[in-house]
């Protein structure tokens, strides 16, 4: 759907994480061959297999360099508490997501199709991206968004352990928090899931959400093919995703948000976020 997981080409840094209660796990800190992301491994026994050359700013507070939280915004009263079919005024609701961002092309042109059309959405996003651009997070959040878990560096959470799951799911949510994100649903990568992936969820309180149509936008194919699957999926209640992320954005998608927008519009649609 989005990049593969990431490979690690250069050693890096150490860390503790805090993953339950008291307990704290070390954590490496890797180049990615990618991106240069700092992508964390944790060995077998939970401890660096090499000693700290630098620190690298754990997400799990805020800083000084951490923009000001997003203000708190009640929804319409229209707007229900859980993801339905139909307002309690009678309106269909369609649910626009967006994957793998925030990045500093798409995101914001994303944000201004979804004011133009008084649209909201929710933006399922990496750790890591969020880490490097928190304003957009703040940005995302005071237009009204929701902003929900997609990992941190996007890898495949089954071929992990329990506890490298944990720490994917746990840092990107401790992080959004700190910057005013409730954080509440995640969306796992490439739609795979688990039953360990599930355990360590509901442990987190966080509600897992999929969808019901992909456009398959990340494949950079054509804006009419994107437009069409999404036009096919629109239905009371439908979860559509589409994709903000470097590398799985395009300026194709943001056409094809526009238009789709449009034509939920005409039939009476209100796009508006998942409970996150």
């Amino acid at each position: 759907m989005a990049l593969a997981g990431v490979i690690a080409i250069a050693a890096g840094v150490t860390s503790a994480v805090e993953t339950s209660g008291t307990h704290r796990t070390s954590v490496r800190f890797v180049a990615s061959s990618q991106n240069g992301d700092m992508t964390p491994r944790i060995d077998a026994l939970g401890t660096a297999s090499n000693p700290p050359s630098t620190s690298f700013p754990l997400p799990a507070t805020s800083s000084t360099s951490t923009p000001t939280k997003a203000p708190t915004q009640a929804l319409p009263r229209i707007v229900p508490l859980g993801p339905v079919h139909r307002t309690n005024d009678g309106h269909p609701v369609v649910y626009l997501t967006f994957d793998d961002g925030p990045s500093l092309t798409y995101t914001p042109q994303i944000l201004a199709v979804l004011q133009r059309h008084h649209a909201r959405a929710t933006f399922f996003v990496e750790g890591r991206f969020a880490h490097r651009y928190p304003q957009l997070i703040v940005q995302e959040l005071a237009a009204g968004n929701h902003v929900g878990n997609h990992t941190w560096t996007h890898p495949h959470l089954p071929t992990l352990s329990e506890q490298l799951v944990r720490y994917q799911l746990s840092a990107t949510m401790r992080f959004l928090r700190s910057l005013g994100a409730p954080a509440q649903c995640v969306r796992p990568p490439f739609g795979e899931t688990s039953a360990t992936v599930h355990r360590v969820e509901s442990a987190l309180g966080l509600r897992e959400y999929l969808w019901t149509t992909e456009t398959k936008d990340w494949a950079h194919g054509s804006m009419a093919v994107d437009l069409r699957r999404a036009d096919l999926g629109l239905r009371p209640g439908s979860i559509i995703v589409f994709h903000d992320g470097h590398g799985s954005g395009s300026r194709q998608t943001v056409a094809a948000v526009d238009r789709f927008l449009t034509r939920a519009e005409a039939h009476g649609y209100l796009a508006l976020p998942l409970p996150c």
